[in-house]
């Protein structure tokens, strides 16, 4: 992957704001819209259902979550979403 581009903080959706959205080239020189979340605390089913609804909105390729502390019935979540979304689409969930 290479830098990214575009970034914008606290972008609109509606009611919500995202609080990351970038474009980020693969190695084919292919924009993948991404979009990240933080959540500094313990995962909770709000933050994934406001993902999905950025994720659509920005017809994202890569969607991050990034947190404090995960569950583990939320780390399945995300698996769940990786097996069964096409390979172009990718989701992550980032313990700091």
């Amino acid at each position: 992957m290479e830098s990214a581009q575009n970034i914008q903080t606290e972008k609109s959706t509606g009611r919500f704001y995202i609080d990351i959205v970038a474009d980020i080239a693969n190695s084919e020189g292919k924009i993948l819209k991404t979009i990240i979340e933080n959540q500094l605390k313990r995962t909770d089913h709000d933050p994934l259902g406001k993902l999905l609804t950025y994720a659509s909105a920005f017809d994202a390729c890569i969607i991050i979550w990034i947190v404090k502390e995960t569950t583990e019935g939320h780390q399945n979540a995300i698996n769940w979403f990786n097996k069964h979304m096409p390979d172009s689409i990718s989701f992550f969930l980032v313990k700091v």
